[in-house]
């Protein structure tokens, strides 16, 4: 046993003995892991930081701490809270006393360099303010500086512009406000920042390697040979259109669409008729191939399960049922299954994410949103009822191909943006989602710009939203 394990179990009994826990604390946040714990698991962060083998041996040590549920360590005298804030202090203690000065100050060096990485060096300046000192006045700077980033990334988001564009002009508005706060900067703040920054760290590290391997899922026996959620994608318009289904065969669909909900048991027989009589050769290979990507993000296994995937590997019922019974696909497929299983799959196509599907993790949610709210694809799915040009149809493309992207340009650029809107009827909502709604309004309009009068016309009315 270590001697952190040893100081970890002396803590431990300590708290507990100091302490009579007759009730819980009302509420009770667990500790957040120091980033440098997981970093110093890397090889080249312990060779760059300097590490001994009993420091190494230390560090193992607490993050085999740090990845168990604090259930393992309760006892009657040691609640799960006292046992990670125990773990806690026992990390602290080890950064603070374990490691030399010198390896403490690298250690922070290339934690702030990651952190420029990742978020930008605006972000990484701004997390490290406390450390540059800065004054109450420029502290002010700083949270103006951030403000004005988000208004000119809102309005480059809701410029209708192509995203790589948009893109490059967000990168810019970066860059910008990282000098703006650089220049703000004494002398001695000037070498602090220096400091905080070192000498370049240049290895590639491989922290997604150190996640936790995942409890086996296991999946409801009914996934195996039979379909389950076909009807529910055939209703989203972004399918449809991926189809090209008509009009006629919508209608169709939509009346599917009503049995299932009557009926969800009746689903496995109402997929069997409408991929019969109301979808082409065509069609039903292209449903096939989405719902086989689909199974893919649940597991290999499952994907195999789907009857396209049995039909086409010419799986045997023994084979079905081992997969049924949780053996994993190298286990029971043959070489050749293995081979061919890949090339089912198709042309990659972007699951819709508003579809409740807990099978791939999207739980039922509640819409904030209207289902008729005018987005690129639902114009494209009525391209032939409306009338659009190939120029039109070009617009609406590529409005739908830089949606998702810009979406998730807002989410990475703003999800820790802590300038909150301070005007107007967003003030009481969070940056991203206050941007997110301008971009949305904007998609909108963007949209009904494209159609001429008639055809705006002819879409509000199939929208049900009047003249």
């Amino acid at each position: 046993m270590t001697r952190l394990a040893c100081a970890t179990l002396l803590v431990l009994a300590g708290s507990a003995a100091a302490q009579k826990w007759e009730s819980p604390p009302a509420i009770f946040l667990s500790p957040v892991v120091p980033p440098g714990v997981r970093l110093l698991s890397q090889p080249a962060v312990q060779a760059d930081v300097g590490l001994t083998a009993e420091q190494k041996a230390e560090v193992v040590a607490l993050n085999h701490l740090w990845g168990q549920s604090p259930r393992t360590w309760e006892t009657a005298l040691v609640p799960p809270e006292v046992a990670r804030a125990a773990v806690a202090h026992v990390t602290q203690e080890f950064l603070a006393r374990g490691l030399t000065k010198e390896q403490r100050t690298r250690l922070d060096q290339v934690v702030f360099q990651l952190r420029e990485k990742e978020f930008g060096a605006h972000a990484a300046f701004a997390m490290a303010a406390r450390d540059l000192g800065l004054r109450a006045d420029q502290l002010d700077d700083v949270h103006n500086l951030k403000g004005l980033r988000v208004e000119e990334i809102a309005k480059h988001v809701t410029s209708g512009e192509r995203f790589e564009r948009v893109k490059t002009k967000v990168a810019a508005t970066n860059g910008e406000t990282f000098e703006k706060m650089t220049e703000m900067l004494t002398r001695t703040q000037r070498e602090r920042l220096r400091d905080l920054k070192g000498k370049p760290f240049e290895a590639k590290l491989d922290l997604a390697g150190q996640a936790e391997a995942p409890a086996p899922r296991k999946y409801a026996p009914h996934l195996f040979g039979m379909y389950d959620h076909e009807i529910v994608y055939l209703a989203h318009p972004a399918v449809r259109a991926e189809l090209k289904v008509s009009d006629e065969k919508a209608k169709f669909l939509d009346m599917a669409v009503k049995f299932q909900e009557r009926d969800p048991e009746k689903q496995h027989e109402l997929i069997d008729l409408v991929r019969t009589h109301h979808l082409t050769p065509e069609q039903r290979a292209r449903l096939d191939e989405i719902m086989l990507q689909r199974r893919e993000l649940a597991s290999p296994e499952v994907m195999c399960g789907h009857p396209a995937a049995v039909a086409a590997l010419k799986l045997s019922p023994v084979q079905l049922r081992q997969l049924r019974e949780g053996k994993s696909v190298p286990d029971v497929l043959t070489k050749d299954q293995l081979a061919r299983r890949r090339e089912l799959l198709g042309k990659p196509f972007d699951l819709p994410a508003d579809i409740e599907d807990p099978l791939i993790g999207r739980p039922a949610r509640v819409h904030v949103k209207s289902p008729d709210f005018a987005f690129a694809r639902n114009f494209l799915v009525l391209a032939n009822r409306i009338g659009l040009s190939e120029e039109q149809i070009k617009k609406f493309r590529e409005l739908a191909e830089d949606e998702p992207k810009i979406k998730e340009l807002i989410q990475r650029e703003l999800s820790l943006s802590d300038t909150p809107p301070v005007a107007g009827a967003t003030r009481g909502l969070t940056t991203m989602t206050a941007v997110m709604d301008q971009y949305q309004m904007a998609l909108e309009e963007q949209c009904w710009s494209v159609l001429d009068a008639q055809q705006q016309s002819t879409a509000r009315k199939i929208f049900g939203r009047g003249r």
